[in-house]
């Protein structure tokens, strides 16, 4: 993956910084402080379809109607320590 252009920070936690375009405000991605886990924002990629999920995270918080379906590791929370 390769980013061009400014990107901006901010911590949102002490644990996960935000990268986003500062031109537009588009959240890109999140990154650990640990700098294991980087997670990026489908919707900002130009071909999303070119990448398959692998876990799904942060199952406790998703609405009780959705059905995301897959053979996936799913972790109630955030993914584990890499």
């Amino acid at each position: 993956m390769t980013v061009t252009g400014p990107v901006g920070w901010y911590p949102t936690s002490d644990y996960v910084v935000r990268g986003f375009c500062p031109t537009c405000g588009a959240s890109l991605f999140a990154k650990r402080a640990d700098g294991k886990t980087i997670s990026l924002m489908m919707g900002s990629l130009d071909e999303p379809d070119s990448f398959a999920p692998t876990q799904q995270i942060w199952m406790s918080s998703k609405q009780s109607w959705v059905d995301l379906g897959g053979d996936f590791d799913c972790y109630e929370e955030g993914p584990p320590p890499a």
